[in-house]
């Protein structure tokens, strides 16, 4: 779930033209240069004509090329750190673990709450602490907006997050009928049990759901009946038509690493042949022709449990085109085109803060550490200059005047300003039981999306683009990492680059190509020099 994709050359010039719908631009916020894209946004989309090849931008175009099917070009030169896009996703979803961690919007992935019910969630207490916060900083992160339903458990970070994903998807996924919420229970459990990818699968399957109902109230063939006409289906599958489509069960690998998967149908599938954990005989890196096929019979097999599930749950007009084939395409989908999004906890910052104050006594700061100093003087002027002029700010600590600086520079990210006065021996108890219970390291929001456009930059191992998070949620920026020429492709590594030649290629191997970027094909003509020189 948490790969990138594979764009395939069998992708028509037509689902390039659907796809180019998406575009849309926010020139006050981000500049000219930098396309902005909701994908949900269609009012606002920027409609090229019929007969237009690619999608354009003013830093990039998506073309269809023989040899690597979509691809993204630079349409002028690109300075390193140069934005190319950022987009809104048009999927997303917080991964299982993670949500155990965080508790995030379910459609931005934003954090939501306050800090102290998050140290309250890591560390398993039933109340969330008290915090030795500033009067004028509460810790609020985002605001915490419940779903309208009261039997659903989604929340959001605003008013506006949540009525985008009624609108988008959540519809349905929150029905109010009793027997869809069973149904739905015993999907998500069967995919929590099973692969993490039939959760994802069914958001996408969701949001088509929701914009064939919509296509169906403005019909003439079919308003008012059951069924969708021919025209609402493909019109609601549209969005997902762009994307390469290979069956899930088809393009699966078990994973050879020998710490077997936190997916327990390909466990079973492959303990079945051997091939997960330490195999007896050595090193195994494949599967023979009948180990395979029992392999994908058992993935198969874990899919049509999941679809049943869904149908049954979503009934018309899901019924009408969701197959078993398609939704293994949609789950393929899935896995191929997905970004993983990862950023720190919002604790991260907030804990070494809490270490310091719980560990430094009440006469320190707890955001520089420095010794307070006293109304009759400064209790060090070391670190400052000669002509600096000192003001003691709330949290104890030195700001000068004249050069605006502080005695020691805050962190880039400031954590919420603590109070200077001095606190009971009671909470100072309470903080370090709260510290105890802990994890030793933070750990970081983890989640999967879908980008339209970012998903069509293609694979390279000395890749010219990245991915970067913006605000701590799913907005994606795509950026230069070096200088690109006009017209030069824009490419990401959907894999660790700085891997061996031989693991690059292993893990290569599900998104169904070779690498011959530069960089494999110097390597792969350096080995085969080496190997002639030991022959």
């Amino acid at each position: 779930m948490r790969q990138r994709k594979r764009r395939e050359v069998n992708q028509d010039s037509a689902a390039i033209k659907t796809a180019n719908k998406r575009l849309s631009m926010d020139m006050g916020v981000h500049g000219p240069d930098v396309v902005v894209v909701d994908s949900h946004e269609s009012d606002r989309l920027k409609r090229p004509r019929s007969d237009d090849a690619c999608l354009r931008g003013p830093s990039f175009s998506i073309r269809e090329t023989e040899d690597r099917g979509r691809s993204m070009h630079a349409t002028s030169s690109l300075c390193k750190n140069k934005t190319i896009i950022t987009e809104i996703p048009m999927a997303a979803l917080q991964l299982p673990e993670s949500a155990l961690q965080c508790t995030t919007c379910d459609r931005c992935l934003r954090a939501v709450g306050t800090i102290a019910e998050h140290l309250q969630l890591l560390a398993g207490r039933k109340d969330p602490p008290s915090l030795p916060l500033a009067e004028d900083d509460d810790g609020l992160l985002a605001s915490l907006v419940r779903c309208r339903r009261r039997e659903c458990d989604a929340v959001f970070c605003s008013a506006d997050c949540e009525a985008k994903a009624h609108l988008e998807y959540h519809e349905p996924l929150c029905t109010s009928s009793p027997k869809r919420r069973r149904l739905l229970r015993e999907f998500t459990k069967h995919a929590l049990a099973e692969n993490e990818t039939f959760i994802f699968g069914g958001r996408l399957v969701a949001s088509v759901h929701t914009r064939a109902r919509r296509a169906q109230t403005a019909c003439t063939v079919c308003h008012g009946l059951r069924r969708c006409c021919g025209a609402c289906l493909d019109r609601a599958q549209a969005e997902l038509a762009a994307f390469c489509r290979a069956v899930w069960w088809d393009i699966t690998e078990p994973d050879f690493k020998g710490e077997g998967t936190a997916d327990p149908a390909l466990s079973e599938a492959a303990a079945s042949v051997g091939a997960m954990g330490k195999p007896a005989l050595g090193e195994r890196t494949s599967l023979s022709a009948a180990e395979r096929a029992s392999f994908k019979r058992q993935l198969r097999s874990a899919a049509a449990t999941s679809h049943e599930l869904l149908v049954s749950a979503f009934e018309e007009p899901t019924s009408q085109w969701l197959t078993l084939h398609k939704w293994g395409e949609v789950l393929g989908l899935a896995r191929r085109n997905c970004l993983c999004v990862e950023y720190a906890s919002p604790v991260a910052e907030i804990i070494p803060t809490l270490r310091a104050w719980s560990a430094s006594g009440a006469g320190r700061c707890a955001r520089c550490r420095l010794v307070t100093p006293s109304r009759r003087g400064l209790a060090d002027r070391s670190t400052m200059g000669a002509n600096c002029s000192l003001r003691l700010m709330l949290c104890g600590c030195l700001w000068c005047s004249v050069c605006r600086g502080w005695t020691n520079p805050p962190r880039p990210l400031t954590p919420p300003i603590f109070e200077r006065s001095r606190r009971s021996s009671t909470m100072r108890r309470e903080i370090s039981a709260l510290l105890d219970a802990l994890p030793t390291k933070s750990p970081s929001m983890l989640g999967t999306a879908l980008y339209p456009n970012i998903a069509c930059a293609n694979h390279d191992c000395d890749p010219n683009a990245e991915v970067h998070f913006c605000d701590e949620s799913a907005l994606a920026t795509l950026v230069a990492t070096r200088s690109i020429a006009k017209g030069e492709e824009i490419c990401i590594s959907y894999i660790e680059c700085k891997a061996p030649l031989q693991t690059r290629r292993t893990e290569l191997r599900e998104y169904g190509f070779l690498c011959s970027c530069r960089k494999c094909s110097q390597q792969a003509a350096w080995h085969r020099r080496l190997r002639s020189r030991h022959a």
